[in-house]
């Protein structure tokens, strides 16, 4: 079972609840995150986490997440995406990652 961290979750990340829900089988929402505190907890229950963050790296730290899907403004992709990666966690990204072509680099590094 995939352990998945949504990250935005109570703005764009929150667009995951129906594929999440289609594949229960085989992935669990196990930690949401947001910087939005006031509506982490509802975002939680949504979502059936375990676990809620409005800190990015806490999360990829102690959210227990094999993966994260981020749902956040795409500036936000690239170095989110790199954190997560050089901490061996998998990584959905929304939209295309990288707005320049360092930043391009820069992932396709972490992902080697």
């Amino acid at each position: 079972m995939i352990q998945l961290g949504i990250v935005g979750a109570c703005g764009r990340g929150s667009a995951y609840g129906p594929a999440c829900e289609g594949c229960s089988d085989r992935l669990a929402v196990r930690a949401v995150c947001d910087v939005d505190a006031d509506d982490l907890e509802q975002a939680r229950t949504r979502f059936g986490a375990e676990s809620a963050f409005t800190d990015y790296e806490q999360m990829l730290e102690d959210g227990g997440v094999d993966a994260v899907a981020i749902g956040t403004p795409m500036p936000f992709h690239v170095p989110q995406s790199i954190a997560a990666l050089e901490r061996g966690i998998h990584v959905i990204s929304e939209v295309p990652a990288g707005v320049t072509i360092e930043e391009c680099r820069d992932l396709v590094q972490a992902a080697r």
